[in-house]
């Protein structure tokens, strides 16, 4: 398994990534279009459920049989404010108050379709939405379960524009995309050898 700080030699203390470099990163080295989805179902997920400690070593692509390599399952999922209430990872250069149009922005950025971005984001709110049902069929504190669901209902109407979005200003700006091609793997260039990008490899 290879993180995408690793990959990207990118610091996973401080803000280092967009998801757009993440999407772009994980189509360069899968090869796959639906790789790009994944990852966006991922961004949408983070930015409903609050998840704003989302650094570079929170992603990862799995190395498996003759090469392949696949965008890793979720890991160390949970709520957080961020350092000083902004996402580690930006989408599309925004990483205080993202919602349903920064979104499809990014999407529309890495040319998913519309539609698809349109149907992950509702989906993902919908689910996000059952919070309170399915934490109270399992041994969560009624304190908590009902302080997330506020935080969730809170982040939702923020991200739907319901109410009005803080004005403070974004930590930077949107970085480049990936411009390099990760190689295939060769006899004189093995696995490892195309999982290590350094910086000068985002133009």
């Amino acid at each position: 398994m290879h993180s995408a700080a690793g990959l990207l030699h990118a610091s996973f203390r401080e803000s280092s990534l967009d998801y757009e470099t993440l999407m772009e990163l994980g189509q360069s080295l899968t090869r796959s279009a639906p790789t790009a989805l994944e990852i966006f179902r991922r961004t949408v997920f983070n930015v409903f459920t609050h998840n704003r400690d989302d650094h570079a070593r929170n992603f990862a692509f799995l190395v498996e049989a003759a090469c392949q390599r696949s965008f890793s399952p979720a890991y160390d999922l949970m709520y957080s404010d961020g350092i000083n209430g902004h996402h580690t990872t930006s989408i599309a250069g925004e990483s205080l108050t993202p919602g349903r149009a920064t979104l499809e922005q990014l999407a529309a950025r890495r040319d998913l379709p519309p539609v698809d971005a349109r149907q992950v984001i509702d989906q993902v709110i919908d689910q996000v939405g059952q919070w309170s049902s399915v934490a109270a069929t399992l041994k969560i504190a009624a304190r908590v379960i009902t302080q997330l669901e506020r935080l969730f209902t809170r982040v939702r109407r923020t991200g739907e524009g319901v109410v009005a979005q803080a004005t403070a200003p974004t930590r930077r700006n949107r970085p480049p995309g990936l411009n390099s091609v990760v190689p295939s793997c060769t006899k004189e260039l093995p696995c490892d050898a195309g999982m290590h990008l350094t910086l000068k490899d985002i133009a």
